[in-house]
């Protein structure tokens, strides 16, 4: 009963929206999706626990499992991929729980022969931050959803027991006895009392002032420690829980991420600057007994006896001697590569640029078990490269474009280089020449005919910063993030002339070019497809957008791929260009730099890897009331209805002549009538049309939940359907 009640309450929304559907006829749609093949070039270590000789790590793609020897890099024993973003990691018995952001709470198991195995999941309406486990009980810091109590005696079958909504988004959890300290960012610290799960209560809170978030915590005897980003450390007395008092304070120079304490000690994960050793002997009075810098960021770290664990993000994992407190000694170290931010596929091999770890290849030959097989340092932040021939052409934030031979894929050489004005971002090869897109320098063109010395042939400043490029005859489309997409002649190479431009509200960052038609990932704007069968007068296409922040695009068949930052890889079917539709959709785990198709396969640098994912269209049928009286316009509802990043919308035109045509607008509104946004308008003739629409209004700002209307105008007919939307 206890489960049955409390499972009520966590529908509560869900059982609110399908009542406000129940009077809305919806049709049926079958949805192409994009479905995981693999992952490597793993990076971004956010959080360690150690047990023995074993360190668990949660990396952004999922859970690693390392083995620690005494004088020998950390080596991988195992590794799981998981579906969200790796925050927390907490062992309790002979499981590991994960704080698994958007994935929830994941429960695996280390078993001897087959190594770490998947257990089971617990998802919350939030992401997930911070868990710890008591007993039966796994404990969540689950953002806006506050604190969320499981019942994972049965780790297969976790079931929800009750929750407590904090002031902010909660973010970590310590339990002792019957109380529940949660850290909730900008809200500071909240006491919960936990004794009667079902129904945490409130006892006591404390803020801080200023631009402080309480990213983690460590409850210790009488005190709590608290690691308040900017803030530093706070001391705060809890021996009475119902009157926090706060106790001492001890600003660090960094932002202070995670906190451990053992005795008179507390260990300081502190963002760029490492991590650092305070002497609590005095709560009063915390004081600096030393620090060591890392790699990267220090997230979080574990303490066992005289070593330091530190999860430093794109750094790997750093491991440090602390028997003489005021001088850490380093001692052995996980390295990962940088962020993965550009990738081209040629054959079996993909070849990545890894931010500041440079070019890396991986075998991809075995699309679900890809290996790395070689990597070579650059002079700079790896930023994007192609393929062409035997050599790759790399460009770097802040050294221009570097040449590397792959006849040996293992074994890149480095070749020639030359630097750029300012900062290359992309780089496109043809013939003996090279065309880098260098931020505020606009175009570069530069002669490769030698490897080994390439010299400038010619540049064109475009009005902003040149993002990407793409080569069409004797074209160049330049994505120019101020300027919109810039149309350049570079037949004399030497000379580059402008042609024309198409410019909107949009950010171009990426751009490809299938004739007659460009694609451009234009930022918050989405995807845009441009006719450019005149070079000299592009015209507006069709557009589509997407829930994130459109970055590169890859056109293969009847589909445009696109890398969408924080939303991870959105599929568009663009089969009519005029009227591009969402048509799968993929949550990558950090944010979706660059996206490469290769027949039904999708390479994306996402930043904490290299992702494989394949793309399986399935036909969309629409299907109309038996019931209804067929119509000359005719609106359907929207699918998925209720919605959390995207919704498709359809509709149909019949009983018209041969060529003719009618007027028609959809438009999205909110429930007081506000116009939110103009998904189409123009003339068309019979058919099924569908359309997406983002949870965006016209400025690229995203809609709070709630309900709105999509309304269809034909002439003098009108239709609408009511929409649900639920962040």
């Amino acid at each position: 009963m206890r489960y049955l009640k409390s499972s009520i309450r966590s529908l509560a929304p869900w059982i609110l929206a399908l009542l406000l559907l129940a009077s809305v006829t919806v049709t049926t749609s079958a949805q192409a999706h994009l479905e995981y093949v693999s992952s490597t070039l793993w990076s971004d270590v956010r959080a360690v626990s150690v047990r023995g000789d074993t360190a668990y790590c949660a990396f952004a793609n999922g859970l690693v499992v390392l083995q620690l020897t005494s004088g020998i890099s950390p080596e991988e024993m195992s590794h799981l991929y998981l579906e969200g973003n790796g925050r927390d990691v907490h062992l309790h018995g002979e499981h590991v729980y994960v704080a698994d952001g958007w994935g929830g709470l994941q429960i695996a198991q280390l078993e001897e022969t087959a190594g770490l195995v998947w257990v089971g999941q617990y998802n919350t309406p939030d992401v997930v931050y911070g868990v710890e486990v008591q007993d039966t009980l796994a404990y969540l810091a689950a953002g806006e959803s506050g604190l969320v109590i499981a019942d994972v005696h049965i780790p297969a079958y976790p079931q929800y027991v009750g929750s407590y909504v904090t002031i902010g988004a909660a973010q970590k959890v310590s339990v002792k006895d019957s109380l529940a300290f949660v850290a909730i960012g900008d809200g500071g610290v909240e006491i919960v009392n936990i004794k009667n799960p079902d129904y945490p209560t409130l006892v006591s809170s404390y803020g801080f002032p200023g631009f402080t978030f309480a990213h983690d915590l460590h409850l210790e005897g009488a005190f709590l420690y608290l690691a308040l980003g900017s803030g530093g450390l706070s001391i705060l007395d809890v021996t009475n829980p119902a009157v926090p008092l706060e106790r001492g304070t001890y600003n660090s120079p960094g932002k202070a991420e995670g906190i451990e304490v053992q005795g008179t000690r507390a260990y300081l994960a502190d963002g760029y600057s490492g991590f650092e050793v305070i002497d609590v002997t005095n709560p009063d009075n915390p004081r600096l007994l030393g620090f060591h810098n890392t790699q990267q960021w220090g997230y979080q770290l574990c303490v066992e006896d005289t070593l330091v664990y530190v999860a430093d993000g794109f750094g790997g994992l750093r491991i440090f001697d602390v028997t003489d407190a005021e001088h850490p000694r380093p001692l052995d170290s996980y390295e990962t590569p940088d962020r993965a931010h550009g990738v081209h596929v040629r054959g079996s091999y993909a070849y990545v640029a890894c931010g500041g770890t440079g070019l890396e290849v991986a075998d991809v030959s075995q699309p679900a078990d890809p290996t790395s097989i070689g990597q070579h340092d650059t002079d700079g932040f790896a930023m994007a490269l192609q393929v062409d021939g035997d050599y790759a052409y790399l460009v770097t934030e802040a050294g221009g474009l570097q040449i590397f031979d792959i006849q040996d894929p293992s074994q890149p050489k480095p070749m020639g280089s030359l630097p750029t004005p300012h900062y290359s971002w992309a780089v496109a090869v043809r013939d003996t020449l090279a065309y880098v897109a260098d931020g505020n320098s606009g175009l570069q063109i530069m002669s490769v005919a030698d490897p080994t010395e390439p010299h400038l042939v010619g540049s064109y400043d475009t009005p902003g910063f040149a993002a990407d490029l793409a080569l069409d005859g004797s074209y160049a489309y330049v994505a120019d993030k101020d300027g919109g997409l810039q149309i350049l002649q570079v037949q004399d190479p030497s000379s580059p002339s402008y042609v024309s431009s198409y410019q909107d509200w949009g950010e171009p960052s990426g751009v490809q070019i299938i004739w007659p038609y460009a694609y451009v990932a234009n930022g918050m704007r989405g995807l845009l497809i441009l006719d450019i069968s005149e070079p000299d007068n592009p015209k507006f296409e069709g557009s589509v957008d997407t829930p994130g922040l459109a970055r590169d695009v890859s056109v293969e068949g009847h589909c445009a791929f696109v890398a969408d930052g924080d939303s991870g890889v959105v599929a568009v079917n663009v089969h009519d260009p005029s009227l591009p539709v969402i048509s799968g959709h993929y949550h990558s785990h950090l944010h979706a730099y660059a996206v490469d198709a290769a027949g039904d396969l999708l390479y994306v640098s996402d930043g904490s890897s290299l992702l494989t994912l394949r793309f399986q269209p399935t036909r969309v049928v629409y299907q109309a009331p038996e019931s209804q009286t067929p119509e000359l316009v005719q609106l359907y509802q929207n699918q998925p209805n209720p919605f959390n990043v995207y919704t498709n919308i359809s509709f149909s035109v019949t009983h018209l002549e041969d060529g003719e045509e009618v007027p028609i607008s959809l438009k999205i509104y909110n429930v007081q009538g506000q116009f939110i946004k103009t998904l189409l308008e123009g003339s068309v003739g019979p058919g099924v049309y569908q359309t997406t629409w983002a949870g965006r209004d016209t400025q690229g700002m995203l809609m709070k939940s709630g309900i709105y209307f999509c309304v269809l105008r034909a002439g003098s007919w009108q239709d609408s359907k009511k929409l649900v939307l639920l962040r």
